[in-house]
């Protein structure tokens, strides 16, 4: 589910309030090549308030981190984000810019561990040469390097978002 829907699941925008927001965040990607997350753009425009933005992302990672159909960094990188939502301290938390920012990061791993996951298992499926060997081991340790700076950044999230 994307947050676009968890708002209209929520009853929090409207399909014309949702299309005028994807319009605006299509053109920004366009004209300035920025992709401005659509709850920005909706908060930014008085569409929802900071509170809705916030019960929303919940219900997002919610159930993303239910969600079966996701790999297990997926749905363990949402309840960490779960986690920080419910326990946030407004004195001694991370900014929301900078939690969307992790978050944004994580992502990022994430799609290249999908690709490097589908990489992996056609090159396994190939005859065994020395080129295969070389490029299983390096696509292994950058899967590797990527699961460890994933868990590095839950953790940043878990002690930061306290």
């Amino acid at each position: 589910m994307k947050f676009g829907e968890v708002l209209l699941h929520l009853k929090m925008v409207t399909e014309k309030q949702l299309q005028m927001a994807l319009e605006e965040q299509e053109y920004n990607i366009q004209t300035s090549n920025y992709t401005e997350p659509i709850g920005h753009i909706l908060l930014r425009n008085g569409v929802i308030t900071p509170e809705q933005h916030e019960e929303a992302l919940l219900f997002y990672f919610q159930q993303l981190a239910e969600d079966s159909s996701q790999p297990p960094y997926v749905r363990e990188t949402a309840k960490v984000a779960c986690w920080a939502l419910e326990n946030k301290n407004s004195q001694h938390s991370l900014s929301e810019e900078t939690k969307l920012a992790i978050l944004k990061q994580i992502k990022e791993y994430e799609e290249r561990i999908a690709y490097l996951e589908k990489s992996l298992a056609a090159l396994n499926d190939m005859e065994p040469s020395p080129v295969v060997q070389e490029s299983l081991a390096r696509e292994n340790t950058e899967l590797k390097n990527l699961i460890q700076k994933i868990q590095n950044l839950r953790h940043d999230l878990e002690v930061f978002s306290r």
